[in-house]
C-alpha cells in the first residue's frame, strides 16, 4: 500500500511539473476591428511590420477585386488597413528581396514593399485555388493549390509545377533542405530528392 501511495504521489508530482511546463497562449495585444476578413499574416523582420491579407467580400474565393493587404505594427496598431488594394481573395504571403509574394486565386501578386504598389501579377496556368506561400534560401517561391492538389514554384518570375498528387494541400514551409506540406490533416516532409515522409497523420 505504501508503494502504491508513493507511486501515486510521484505521478501527481510529475503531472504538476508537466502542467507547469505546458505552453499557454497569452494575449499580448489585439488590433482594432478594422481589418477586412484577415486570412494570413507575414512578419517582416527587416521592416519590423506585419502584413495581413484581407479577403473582404462574402465569398473567400471570389474574383471580385475587393481584396487588399494591410500593414500592422508589432504592437497591434493598424498602420494601413488597406495598404495595397486591387487583389481578389489574397491568402498566404512570402517575402524575399524587398518583394511580397501573395497567393491570389490563380495568380501571384508581387508587391514592391518600399513603394507599396503592385509591381507585377504573374498568372499560374492550371492553378485553381492558390493558398499558402513560402520562400526558400535561394529565393524560390512555393505556393500550394488546395483545389488542384499541387505545389507550384515561381523561379525568376516563371511558374512551374513542383509536386502534385495531394488531396488538399494547405500550409507549406521551406526549412533548410526540407520542405513541409500540410495536406488534408496530414503533415508531410520532402527532402531534396522529393522523397515523401509522413510526419503526423
Amino acid at each position: 500500500m505504501k508503494k502504491l501511495l508513493l507511486a501515486f504521489s510521484g505521478a501527481c508530482a510529475l503531472g504538476t511539473v508537466l502542467a507547469a511546463q505546458s505552453p499557454r497562449l497569452v494575449k499580448k495585444w489585439e488590433t482594432a476591428a478594422l481589418l477586412k476578413t484577415p486570412e494570413s499574416v507575414r512578419f517582416d523582420a527587416g521592416g519590423r511590420v506585419l502584413y495581413v491579407s484581407n479577403i473582404d467580400g462574402k465569398d473567400p474565393w471570389a474574383k471580385d477585386g475587393a481584396g487588399s493587404i494591410a500593414k500592422v505594427s508589432l504592437d497591434g496598431k493598424i498602420i494601413a488597413a488597406e495598404w495595397v488594394q486591387g487583389l481578389h481573395a489574397p491568402k498566404g504571403m512570402g517575402l524575399h528581396g524587398g518583394r511580397l509574394y501573395v497567393a491570389d486565386l490563380d495568380q501571384m501578386v508581387v508587391i514592391d514593399v518600399a513603394k507599396g504598389v503592385i509591381a507585377e501579377t504573374i498568372a499560374v496556368p492550371g492553378s485553381q485555388r492558390l493558398n499558402d506561400v513560402t520562400v526558400d534560401r535561394a529565393g524560390v517561391v512555393y505556393v500550394s493549390d488546395m483545389k488542384g492538389g499541387r505545389i507550384y514554384t515561381l523561379t525568376n518570375g516563371k511558374p512551374a509545377v513542383w509536386l502534385e498528387g495531394f488531396k488538399s494541400p494547405n500550409g507549406v514551409l521551406a526549412h533548410g533542405s526540407d520542405f513541409y506540406v500540410l495536406d488534408s490533416g496530414t503533415l508531410l516532409k520532402f527532402g531534396k530528392d522529393k522523397k515523401r515522409t509522413t510526419v503526423v497523420e
